[in-house]
């Protein structure tokens, strides 16, 4: 393959100007455009997943579905390597050459090879752990997944550069789209496991032509910029690796010494709590990482942007889990089901703490593109760390079986760990305190009144829990909502993402 010396822009513009003329009113217009486009596309792609599970789930036994999740545990703990940055690296750059995309591509090469080996290596002593032959084949063959994939066009971060989501939208989709039809067609025809594993594969195929059918650009086998893009990549993957243990040490001490039922509820209550959260926060911060690389040499533009984008990531994560902690017992008997019950109190936990993992993860990717790559990987190694000691310390009351007190323990530590990347964030940036605490007021104190106004619909409550979580959600949208536009026009209505949700809200009320 011959690299094209272009700019590849095939729609001959850049979405965004140049950080020096990029009115912040654009800014938030594109936040919440290419957030919606994200967020469609995760939400999609969880869809189609759903859908699939429910049909495989009328062709396939539960067996099935097994000898795949035993095989997945060991071969997504190693595929976490994979999440280290190169499109990303791509992103941050102020003007990418075609040197640049050939050395991300071929880096992207190296570590699928690798990865590969070293899943199709562990194939063998998965099955003996797992005292199942047939996991060693499966994990032979889900190794293609990650060969596969480090051979993914890195012309497609042209579109992140570009901010064109629509197409990065349709990539996602067809991906996974492909991934369903395989999948169900081969569950037909071959009755068991196989079906799910070749479609997991088969997902990655379509990805890899899709990359290279959406986008002109064609790369090649070069070492030109590597030591650039590596050096970038290398501290995102050392994040990655954090941010993965983060995530699994409770589980793991939960799964040490309790049941497989304490650990069910556990982790299920953790999913249902922090997934609506999330699947809004994280498309947000994939969005913004670019808009933050265009502003990389304007400072003082970056740090408004960036003050903009922690406040606009709090106002959902406030609105989505304090209102989920605060309706948790009717959330839990409505969602799950009053067999899990003993979930409550741990969704409670679990939503708070994925407000503060939503605002690191947002102040991470600030931190990256303002060339503290490093130190963002420093802190997630700390966050690991101190989680580690904590959770470890709250274990030791796990033999009466207090979920509680790990869950409890994490959000705490979380609460703690967000606060100190706030700091972080100031010092960075050059940013007061003041203006830190300026610019998530209102979310706080919106969540704050929503809290309150829920505890006060008493009156309202039947006792049934779909209608109970209905009048508890109305009353307190209306009162998140009412708190921050009211603080938002007593502040001036300055150009925040408030101000952009009152403009797109005003155009629909007009042209209806």
């Amino acid at each position: 393959m011959t690299g094209k010396a272009v700019p590849f822009a095939p729609d001959g513009r850049r979405n965004l100007e140049h950080a020096a003329g990029l009115a912040e009113s654009r800014i938030a217009a594109h936040m919440v455009r290419g957030s919606a486009w994200m967020t469609l596309s995760r939400w999609m792609v969880r869809s189609i997943g759903l859908i699939s599970t429910l049909v495989l789930a009328r062709i396939l036994s539960p067996a099935d579905f097994g000898v795949i999740a035993m095989a997945m545990l060991v071969v997504a703990f190693i595929e976490v390597v994979a999440e280290s940055g190169q499109g990303m690296a791509l992103v941050r750059l102020r003007d990418p050459t075609p040197a640049h995309y050939d050395a991300a591509w071929t880096l992207q090469i190296l570590l699928g090879v690798l990865l590969a080996a070293m899943i199709t290596a562990a194939a063998p002593y998965a099955a003996r752990f797992f005292s199942d032959e047939r996991i060693a084949a499966v994990i032979h063959v889900l190794a293609l997944r990650a060969f596969l994939n480090g051979f993914i066009s890195t012309g497609i971060a042209q579109y992140r550069i570009n901010l064109r989501y629509d197409r990065l939208f349709r990539y996602f989709v067809y991906s996974k789209l492909a991934s369903f039809v395989i999948g169900v067609g081969l569950a037909v025809i071959l009755q068991n496991y196989w079906a799910l594993a070749v479609a997991m594969v088969g997902e990655k195929v379509v990805a890899v032509a899709a990359s290279f059918r959406m986008h002109p650009y064609r790369p090649r086998l070069s070492l030109e910029k590597m030591g650039e893009i590596w050096g970038f990549s290398a501290w995102v993957l050392v994040q990655a690796m954090a941010d993965y243990l983060a995530r699994q040490i409770d589980a793991f001490w939960i799964g040490r010494l309790g049941t497989s039922e304490a650990l069910g509820n556990y982790k299920v209550a953790e999913d249902m709590a922090t997934a609506p959260t999330y699947a809004l926060t994280m498309p947000m911060a994939f969005a913004l990482f670019p808009i933050y690389a265009h502003l990389a040499d304007a400072r003082e533009t970056l740090r408004r942007t960036a003050l903009q984008g922690v406040a606009s990531a709090a106002l959902v994560a406030g609105l989505l889990g304090v209102g989920i902690a605060s309706t948790a017992a009717e959330f839990v008997g409505v969602v799950l089901g009053p067999q899990w019950a003993m979930a409550a109190p741990l969704v409670v936990w679990h939503a708070l703490t994925g407000i503060g993992t939503a605002l690191t993860n947002n102040i991470a990717t600030v931190l990256q593109v303002a060339g503290s790559a490093r130190l963002a990987a420093a802190l997630g190694w700390i966050r690991t760390g101190l989680l580690a000691v904590v959770l470890s310390a709250a274990a030791l009351e796990f033999s009466d079986g207090d979920l509680e007190t790990i869950a409890a323990a994490r959000t705490a530590t979380v609460i703690l760990v967000t606060l100190s990347y706030l700091g972080v964030l100031g010092r960075t940036l050059g940013v007061p305190a003041g203006a830190v605490a300026g610019a998530l007021w209102r979310p706080v104190l919106a969540a704050g009144v929503m809290a309150l106004a829920i505890h006060q619909a008493a009156p309202l409550l039947t006792g049934w829990p779909p209608a109970d979580l209905l009048a508890k959600a109305i009353v307190g949208t209306a009162a998140y909502a009412a708190t921050l536009f009211a603080a938002w026009w007593l502040s001036g209505r300055p150009e925040t993402v408030e101000r952009e949700v009152a403009r797109l809200l005003l155009r629909t009320l007009a042209r209806r």
